[in-house]
């Protein structure tokens, strides 16, 4: 009977224990907490993750809210708003038939898994764990796999059904349990930011961390939770593997290969910043120097970048702003480097000429171009170099001497140059420069008493050309018909086209079918502007006249066509040109020598002189009639032209050359005479007119030079005037002993030039000796002769500044000119200098900064419930570039977003914000 009540004992137990475990089910671990957490599930209307605490005695309690898992940066948008706070969810009853598996597992809530517990750190998003997840597992154990993110974002809690069925039979008393993944005390490593918990069905638990970095136990080698699973499923194992010394040996090596990756890339960003810019500013002066567009500079970047320069990556100063400021550093870099040079100087004053031109550019600005002659005692040379364009009705109705004289003096002055070092001034002679009174000339006179006014060499026998065509009617028809043969064949492709086939068919007949790559040559434009291409035309008709004359023949149905044939069979015309063949390169090579750099007035005389024995001896010997009668001769370059040539027409081209010649010395003579005595004055240095010393004359040898020199340079001083007679006195016997150069002997210099340049070369050691006489030798040999220099500043300002670019600013124009005229080659010693200076100059501008990028659209945007306006960072020194690739139609968007104003208002960077026009980023 006992045994039978203690049966029913243990029966009526064990049901009523069953029967309190399906009400409050038990829990694993441990046992003697009261407080249980439910896995996440998503709720049905809202879509959020929520879970469900419990306490012992049924009632629902409220857990205290919890910090959300992704404080820092959301995770996807699927799981945007999930965090770990608990909710008002009932568990099911009782009276429902749920499936065990289907149960919430009970999970226990520790004082560990409140947040301020573990140390701040940003947790990685689920697109950078879901890279590496698969980069460390195959497909097939990623669709097996269980894990943080994975289960979350899928509402998965727990194992697979046939996992189940797998893990009941084999009969294991440790089960994996699915909640321990979200335990984040020991799932998440708080260092890194990775939930490093992986349960893969069919092999066990894996860990991140160590399979990441392969890690092995220091003592056993043991792979375990890397590359072989743990398939010991008790909440010790996590625990036990958490404080092992090799996870934390990964988690340390983890840390480190991600402050080494980022500390590299700041180190060499940092380290690269100075090579970066240099880069950049070498890509910039290309493109100013090769006269290109400023905008192609970001696609040369990124061409050079493409090209194995990488680390042009780490130049973020992209904005239009920025750029622009990189090629106005480059010009004003030059300009300040020749500024320098002539900036007043308490030991020594440094003369210098000027040299100027005004041209109309492509927007119809009447611009003046201004270069500067100085001598340069450190490369000891005379240098000319651009110094200013400047547009002269900006500030006035009229470009006059006045407009002019007022430009001058302010650039002068905003550069810091000394107006009254000023002693040369180089024009085109045209009235408005050259005018007595009111001229240029005149009004920087009464200013600098000592200035002396030239009319360029270079136009002065353009203009001594053009008399001799004007007395001479013949040689002026003959100019006039060239230039029609050359604008009949320009304005026409069929007729150019007829030529050219003339021209291949006649040379194979007389060079070969190997000399067809070699034969087509177009004829030449003739006009009176361009000093040297008259001689051009005529020597291009003359070398292909049989072929010229053919081509006339074929198209004689034109009229023009066939005028110019009948004036071109007859052999006075075509004797005609082969004067002029010969006659022009004379004159072609004396314009050379005046559009030299830096030619002087003491090289003009004897130049000028060779050219008239030159021509001279070319009437006396009558050598272009008499190649003019060989061509004709059978065999010759005529022989098939059909042009008969009689005596008459001998003596007729006799007479013709002679005429010419007589008449181009005549001009050129007249033209060159009128020199003001200052000039003539130079030639007292010329060392192969200085007599011996045995000669009566020595004594008296230059003297009235001198005194010439005296009067313009001291002309109310006395005691000047006999200060410089007494230096000259001494130094000629010092000239004496000088030995002319090679240089000199070659006829590349003259003796006199060469004389002043080494006494200026000197200047330092002479001036102790001779101060008078050193600061009067410079001042004549900064005397500039030759305008070709701003000529050639005209044709460079209209290479720059072309249609495309037309609103370009004065500040670029003068960058663009500095670079393209005064700026080294690109690949020189001194361009490196050179960048190396700019980038220094331009890293002392100001600190720069960047902003955060602006937010992208694409992004939900919160609407604001207080009405706050965007701060910008508006402190001096800060670029905005960031906000720049923000649209307006984006700004709009935000702007309802964040309930601001319509029209945007914000202050971006002073240079960044310069430019508004179509073609800012070339102005």
């Amino acid at each position: 009977m006992f045994i039978f009540l203690v049966i029913f004992l243990v029966c009526t137990s064990f049901l009523f224990v069953k029967h309190i475990i399906q009400l409050n089910p038990l829990p694993l671990y441990p046992p003697n907490k009261r407080t249980w957490f439910y896995p996440p599930t998503y709720s049905v209307g809202t879509g959020e993750l929520q879970s469900t605490a419990r306490q012992q005695d049924g009632n629902v309690a409220q857990q205290p809210e919890a910090t959300p898992m992704h404080q820092d940066r959301p995770l996807s948008s699927d799981c945007e708003s999930a965090t770990t706070q608990s909710c008002t969810v009932e568990p099911p009853s009782t009276s429902q038939q749920v499936c065990p598996s289907q149960l919430p597992v009970a999970i226990p809530m520790h004082k560990s898994t409140d947040s301020s517990a573990f140390p701040s750190a940003p947790q990685l998003p689920a697109d950078e764990m879901n890279n590496i997840i698969h980069s460390l597992f195959s497909p097939t154990q990623i669709e097996k796999m269980h894990h943080y993110y994975k289960c979350r974002i899928a509402g998965c809690c727990a194992v697979s059904e046939a996992e189940m069925d797998r893990i009941k039979k084999a009969k294991k008393k440790d089960r994996f349990q699915h909640e321990w993944l979200f335990r984040k005390d020991t799932s998440c490593c708080s260092q890194s930011g990775i939930w490093w918990s992986v349960y893969v069905e069919e092999e066990g638990l894996y860990c991140l961390l160590c399979r990441k970095h392969q890690s092995k136990a220091a003592q056993n080698k043991s792979e375990t939770f890397a590359t072989t699973p743990s398939t010991r499923f008790k909440w010790g194992t996590l625990t036990d593997h958490v404080t092992s010394a090799k996870h934390r040996a990964t988690v340390s090596n983890e840390l480190l290969n991600r402050v080494s990756h980022f500390q590299k890339q700041l180190n060499e960003k940092e380290s690269s910043r100075t090579l970066v810019l240099q880069e950049v500013f070498h890509a910039v002066y290309w493109l100013a120097k090769e006269s290109i567009a400023n905008r192609k500079i970001l696609p040369l970047l990124d061409l050079m970048e493409m090209l194995g320069l990488e680390q042009l990556k780490y130049f973020s100063h992209r904005s239009r702003g920025s750029l622009r400021e990189i090629f106005i550093t480059l010009g004003e870099t030059i300009y300040n480097h020749i500024c320098e040079k002539l900036q007043d100087q308490a030991s020594c004053a440094q003369y210098y000429g000027l040299l100027v031109d005004d041209v109309a550019d492509i927007s119809n600005l009447e611009q003046m171009v201004a270069f500067i002659q100085y001598f340069d005692s450190e490369e000891g040379s005379l240098e000319c170099k651009f110094l200013f364009v400047a547009n002269l009705l900006e500030k006035s109705d009229s470009a006059n001497a006045k407009t002019m004289r007022e430009v001058i003096t302010q650039q002068l002055s905003a550069a810091n140059i000394p107006l009254q070092n000023l002693r040369g001034l180089a024009t085109d002679g045209a009235s408005v420069m050259t005018g007595r009174v009111n001229g240029l000339g005149a009004l920087l006179r009464r200013d600098v008493g000592s200035l002396v006014a030239v009319h360029c060499v270079c136009h002065r026998l353009a203009l001594a050309c053009t008399d001799t065509n004007a007395t001479l009617k013949k040689i002026k028809d003959v100019e006039i018909e060239v230039t029609q043969l050359w604008k009949i064949f320009d304005n026409s492709p069929k007729k150019l086209a007829a030529y050219l086939k003339v021209q291949q068919e006649i040379k194979e007949v007389t060079l070969g079918k190997k000399a067809n790559k070699k034969i087509t040559k177009r004829l030449k434009k003739a006009c009176q502007t361009r000093w040297l291409s008259f001689d051009n035309a005529i020597a291009a008709v003359c070398t292909d006249m049989p072929a010229v004359l053919q081509t006339l023949r074929e198209l004689k149905a034109d009229p023009a066509c066939y005028g110019l044939l009948k004036k071109f069979i007859k052999a006075k015309k075509v004797g005609s040109m082969y004067i002029l063949k010969e006659v022009l390169p004379i004159l072609s090579e004396l314009s050379k020598v005046f559009q030299r750099s830096t030619i002087n007035f003491a090289h003009i005389e004897p130049s000028i002189q060779l050219c008239k024995d030159r021509l001279l001896k070319l009437a006396e010997s009558k050598s272009p009639v008499q190649k003019f009668e060989k061509d004709l001769e059978e065999g010759g370059h005529l022989a098939l032209t059909e042009i008969k040539c009689c005596s008459d027409d001998i003596k007729y081209l006799e007479t013709l050359l002679n005429d010419y010649t007589t008449a181009l010395i005549n001009n050129i003579t007249a033209r060159f005479t009128n020199a003001t005595p200052v000039l003539s004055a130079m030639q007292v240095f010329d060392l192969t007119t200085i007599p011996s010393r045995q000669t009566t004359d020595f004594l008296d040898h230059g003297q009235q030079h001198i005194e010439v020199l005296a009067d313009h340079y001291f002309t109310t001083d006395e005691a000047s005037h006999a200060q410089l007679q007494a230096e000259w006195s001494v130094l000629k016997y010092d000239l004496l002993t000088w030995k002319l150069p090679e240089s000199v002997k070659n006829n590349s210099i003259s003796p006199a030039e060469w004389v002043m340049q080494q006494i200026c070369k000197q200047k330092y050691s002479y001036r102790g000796h001779f101060p008078l006489m050193t600061k009067v030798v410079e001042s004549l040999l900064v005397i500039p002769v030759s305008n070709a220099w701003p000529e050639r500043g005209a044709s460079k300002l209209k290479l720059i500044k072309t249609r495309l670019r037309s609103v370009m600013k004065a500040d670029m124009l003068n960058t663009l000119m500095h670079v393209s005229m005064n700026g080294p080659p690109t690949t020189s010693e001194a361009a490196k200098t050179l960048i190396n200076q700019c980038v220094k100059l331009w890293l002392s501008r100001k600190e720069r900064k960047k902003l955060p990028r602006a937010p992208s659209l694409s992004t939900s945007l919160q609407p604001a419930t207080v009405q706050q306006p965007i701060s910008v960072l508006e402190t001096q020194g800060t670029q905005t570039e960031a906000l720049d690739d923000m649209q307006e139609q984006e700004f709009l968007i935000a702007a309802e977003k964040f309930c601001l104003p319509a029209e945007p208002q914000l202050e971006f960077d002073t240079c960044d914000d310069s430019e508004s026009e179509s073609d800012s980023s070339d102005c």
